[in-house]
Protein backbone atom coordinates (compact mmCIF):
# COMPACT_ATOMS: atom_id res chain seq x y z
CA UNK A 1 0.00 0.00 0.00
CA UNK A 2 1.40 3.45 -0.87
CA UNK A 3 0.58 4.80 2.35
CA UNK A 4 2.84 2.71 4.18
CA UNK A 5 5.51 2.75 1.73
CA UNK A 6 5.86 6.18 2.33
CA UNK A 7 7.41 5.06 5.39
CA UNK A 8 10.09 4.01 3.25
CA UNK A 9 11.17 7.44 1.90
CA UNK A 10 13.20 8.19 5.26
CA UNK A 11 15.31 5.02 5.04
CA UNK A 12 15.97 5.04 1.59
CA UNK A 13 16.76 9.05 1.43
CA UNK A 14 19.49 8.43 3.99
CA UNK A 15 21.05 4.92 2.11
CA UNK A 16 21.81 6.92 -0.94
CA UNK A 17 23.57 10.07 1.10
CA UNK A 18 25.02 6.84 3.56
CA UNK A 19 26.49 5.01 0.15
CA UNK A 20 29.42 7.66 -0.56
CA UNK A 21 29.52 8.50 2.87
CA UNK A 22 30.36 5.04 4.42
CA UNK A 23 32.95 5.00 1.06
CA UNK A 24 34.59 8.13 2.29
CA UNK A 25 35.17 7.16 5.54
CA UNK A 26 37.40 4.29 7.51
CA UNK A 27 35.83 1.39 8.12
CA UNK A 28 35.42 2.27 11.65
CA UNK A 29 34.13 5.53 11.10
CA UNK A 30 31.80 3.88 8.64
CA UNK A 31 30.25 1.27 10.71
CA UNK A 32 29.62 4.01 13.57
CA UNK A 33 28.27 6.34 11.44
CA UNK A 34 25.92 3.94 9.76
CA UNK A 35 25.05 2.28 13.07
CA UNK A 36 23.95 6.02 14.11
CA UNK A 37 21.79 6.29 11.39
CA UNK A 38 19.99 2.82 11.27
CA UNK A 39 19.16 3.45 15.15
CA UNK A 40 17.34 7.06 14.21
CA UNK A 41 16.16 6.07 11.22
CA UNK A 42 14.55 3.00 12.78
CA UNK A 43 12.96 4.93 15.55
CA UNK A 44 11.60 7.08 13.46
CA UNK A 45 9.89 4.61 11.14
CA UNK A 46 8.66 3.23 13.80
CA UNK A 47 6.84 6.36 15.37
CA UNK A 48 5.55 6.53 11.74
CA UNK A 49 4.17 2.99 12.37
CA UNK A 50 2.64 3.63 15.36
CA UNK A 51 0.69 6.69 13.32
CA UNK A 52 -0.04 5.04 10.52
CA UNK A 53 -1.91 2.56 12.87
CA UNK A 54 -3.73 5.22 14.64
CA UNK A 55 -4.83 7.09 11.51
CA UNK A 56 -4.50 4.71 9.11
CA UNK A 57 -8.46 4.45 8.65
CA UNK A 58 -8.68 7.92 8.39
CA UNK A 59 -6.14 8.16 6.30
CA UNK A 60 -7.57 5.58 3.60
CA UNK A 61 -10.81 7.35 3.41
CA UNK A 62 -9.07 10.60 1.43
CA UNK A 63 -8.78 7.80 -1.36
CA UNK A 64 -12.40 7.22 -0.85
CA UNK A 65 -14.97 4.80 1.23
CA UNK A 66 -13.93 1.12 -0.58
CA UNK A 67 -10.30 1.90 0.27
CA UNK A 68 -11.15 1.97 3.86
CA UNK A 69 -11.69 -1.95 3.86
CA UNK A 70 -7.42 -1.83 2.87
CA UNK A 71 -6.95 -0.93 6.69
CA UNK A 72 -6.28 -4.43 7.80
CA UNK A 73 -4.31 -5.01 4.73
CA UNK A 74 -1.83 -1.94 6.02
CA UNK A 75 -1.81 -3.09 9.27
CA UNK A 76 -0.09 -6.76 8.43
CA UNK A 77 2.03 -4.81 6.32
CA UNK A 78 3.95 -2.21 8.53
CA UNK A 79 6.05 -4.57 10.12
CA UNK A 80 7.40 -5.57 7.27
CA UNK A 81 7.81 -1.91 5.93
CA UNK A 82 9.73 -0.93 8.87
CA UNK A 83 11.82 -4.17 8.80
CA UNK A 84 12.80 -3.68 5.27
CA UNK A 85 13.40 0.28 5.99
CA UNK A 86 16.61 -1.17 7.97
CA UNK A 87 17.47 -3.34 5.13
CA UNK A 88 17.54 -0.06 2.65
CA UNK A 89 20.38 1.24 5.45
CA UNK A 90 22.16 -1.38 5.67
CA UNK A 91 22.31 -2.47 1.84
CA UNK A 92 23.82 1.57 1.55
CA UNK A 93 26.46 0.85 3.90
CA UNK A 94 27.43 -2.20 2.36
CA UNK A 95 27.42 -0.71 -1.05
CA UNK A 96 29.44 2.19 -0.18
CA UNK A 97 32.32 -0.30 2.17
CA UNK A 98 32.23 -2.16 -1.75
CA UNK A 99 30.07 -5.45 -1.00
CA UNK A 100 27.83 -4.58 -3.34
CA UNK A 101 26.91 -8.23 -3.80
CA UNK A 102 25.30 -8.18 -0.63
CA UNK A 103 22.19 -6.19 -2.47
CA UNK A 104 21.92 -8.52 -5.27
CA UNK A 105 21.29 -10.89 -2.39
CA UNK A 106 18.79 -9.26 -1.31
CA UNK A 107 16.84 -8.83 -4.29
CA UNK A 108 16.85 -12.42 -5.81
CA UNK A 109 16.07 -13.64 -2.12
CA UNK A 110 13.34 -11.21 -2.00
CA UNK A 111 12.24 -12.17 -5.55
CA UNK A 112 12.02 -15.77 -4.81
CA UNK A 113 10.03 -15.66 -1.50
CA UNK A 114 7.40 -13.14 -2.52
CA UNK A 115 6.49 -15.18 -5.34
CA UNK A 116 6.49 -18.31 -3.13
CA UNK A 117 4.55 -16.86 -0.22
CA UNK A 118 1.94 -14.83 -2.95
CA UNK A 119 1.12 -18.09 -4.47
CA UNK A 120 0.42 -19.68 -0.73
CA UNK A 121 -1.59 -16.80 0.90
CA UNK A 122 -3.23 -14.64 -1.79
CA UNK A 123 -5.74 -17.88 -3.00
CA UNK A 124 -6.45 -18.20 1.09
CA UNK A 125 -6.43 -14.52 2.23
CA UNK A 126 -7.03 -12.35 -0.84
CA UNK A 127 -5.41 -8.63 -0.01
CA UNK A 128 -4.60 -9.71 3.55
CA UNK A 129 -2.63 -13.18 2.40
CA UNK A 130 -0.53 -10.57 -0.03
CA UNK A 131 0.02 -8.19 2.97
CA UNK A 132 1.13 -11.20 4.89
CA UNK A 133 3.43 -12.68 2.03
CA UNK A 134 5.45 -9.43 2.11
CA UNK A 135 5.24 -8.50 5.18
CA UNK A 136 7.20 -11.32 5.87
CA UNK A 137 9.53 -11.16 2.76
CA UNK A 138 9.99 -7.62 3.93
CA UNK A 139 10.60 -8.42 7.74
CA UNK A 140 12.91 -11.41 6.53
CA UNK A 141 14.92 -9.39 4.26
CA UNK A 142 15.68 -6.90 7.43
CA UNK A 143 16.88 -9.73 9.38
CA UNK A 144 18.92 -10.89 6.45
CA UNK A 145 20.36 -7.28 6.14
CA UNK A 146 20.77 -6.79 9.63
CA UNK A 147 22.56 -10.04 9.97
CA UNK A 148 25.28 -8.75 7.22
CA UNK A 149 25.27 -5.24 9.01
CA UNK A 150 26.71 -7.22 12.22
CA UNK A 151 28.51 -9.54 10.75
CA UNK A 152 30.75 -6.77 8.50
CA UNK A 153 30.60 -3.58 10.91
CA UNK A 154 31.43 -5.68 14.04
CA UNK A 155 28.47 -3.89 15.64
CA UNK A 156 26.08 -5.61 17.62
CA UNK A 157 22.38 -5.77 16.92
CA UNK A 158 21.66 -3.21 20.20
CA UNK A 159 24.52 -1.15 19.08
CA UNK A 160 22.24 -0.31 15.86
CA UNK A 161 18.72 -1.12 16.54
CA UNK A 162 18.57 0.69 20.05
CA UNK A 163 18.78 4.65 20.52
CA UNK A 164 21.49 5.79 23.09
CA UNK A 165 21.54 8.74 25.17
CA UNK A 166 23.60 10.49 22.42
CA UNK A 167 21.05 10.05 19.75
CA UNK A 168 17.94 11.07 21.65
CA UNK A 169 19.85 14.26 22.42
CA UNK A 170 20.37 14.64 18.60
CA UNK A 171 17.17 14.12 17.65
CA UNK A 172 16.25 16.46 20.77
CA UNK A 173 18.38 19.26 19.45
CA UNK A 174 17.52 18.92 15.91
CA UNK A 175 13.97 18.75 16.78
CA UNK A 176 14.10 21.88 18.55
CA UNK A 177 16.51 23.90 15.86
CA UNK A 178 13.67 22.88 12.99
CA UNK A 179 10.69 23.89 14.93
CA UNK A 180 12.64 27.36 15.63
CA UNK A 181 13.18 27.48 11.69
CA UNK A 182 9.71 27.07 10.78
CA UNK A 183 8.24 29.39 13.04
Amino acid sequence: MSIGELLWHLPQALSLTLFPRAAGLSEEDSALFSARILRISTAVSALGVIVLILLGQLLLQIYGRPFKKGYPALVLLLPGILSFGIAKIAIGFLHGRGKPLYGTYLTLFSLIFTVIFDILFIPLWGIKGAAIASSFVYTLGGMLAAFWFKKESGIGYRGFLILNRQDLSLLKNSSRDFIKRIL
